[in-house]
């Protein structure tokens, strides 16, 4: 490995978090995310976790998002 675990997954985060683009407060929500899902991975080693939190993550926003504009 060229870096361990947390530099790792804060740099992977950190690209995820800018390339979404939703300010300073959703940059720090994205990057939660983003080292959740790299947690995820490094525990399970499998992509599929990750990716089908990160779909549920976008089906509940999309929900309260539709659930306020009522």
């Amino acid at each position: 490995r060229r870096f361990s675990f947390v530099p790792a997954a804060l740099l992977s985060a950190s690209i995820f978090a800018l390339a979404h683009g939703y300010g300073l407060i959703g940059f720090v929500s994205v990057l939660w995310s983003g080292f959740l899902w790299a947690w995820i991975y490094e525990k399970t080693g499998s992509l599929i976790p990750g990716m089908i939190a990160h779909a549920v993550n976008n089906l509940l926003v999309s929900l309260t998002v539709m659930a306020l504009l009522r």
